[in-house]
């Protein structure tokens, strides 16, 4: 009886401890990632010699390749000069991120009236973004927009 009984709380710990999220689906363990800390929300930009000197092999990648991660989620980026395939000296990366805010420490209380400050995080306020290049071209990638036929557009009638 001791055996049956041990063989199943033996199972079900196995299930339940397989069962997890980790919530690192998105990184390819075959990838190299480089980490760029971010310290306050807004624009960056990466240009080849700062990559460079951070030890990214940018001679040998396409530009078309290159990803952005933040919080387990692909960042929409523009790379400057990505059409003629090659990270030349003049290519760079624009990209928007957020810094750490106590939305991502909210899942540590039980209740949110314990939170000091929503807009800044008791943990830790820098954020992380990875940096890796696969070799897919349909990675997300921002449009500009070359339209200037405002009048072609009908106007809102208000806006909030």
């Amino acid at each position: 009886m001791k055996k049956r009984l041990l063989s199943i709380i033996f199972f079900l710990s196995w299930f339940w401890a397989s069962s997890q999220v980790y919530h690192n689906e998105w990184i390819n363990f075959s990838q190299s990632y480089y980490k760029i800390k971010i310290v306050k929300d807004g624009l960056y930009k990466l240009d080849s010699a700062t990559l460079a000197n951070a030890g990214v092999p940018v001679g040998t990648m396409n530009p078309k390749n290159i990803q952005l991660f933040q919080k387990g989620q692909e960042l929409y980026i523009h790379v400057q000069g990505e059409n003629d395939n090659d990270f030349n000296t003049s290519d760079y990366i624009l990209f928007y991120a957020e810094k750490n805010t106590c939305k991502d420490d909210s899942t540590l209380f039980v209740n949110s009236p314990f939170l000091v400050n929503p807009y800044y995080s008791v943990i830790n306020d820098t954020a992380a973004v990875f940096l890796t290049w696969n070799n897919s071209t349909n990675n997300k990638r921002l449009i500009p927009e070359n339209d200037i036929a405002f009048n072609l557009y009908t106007a809102a009638p208000y806006y909030i």
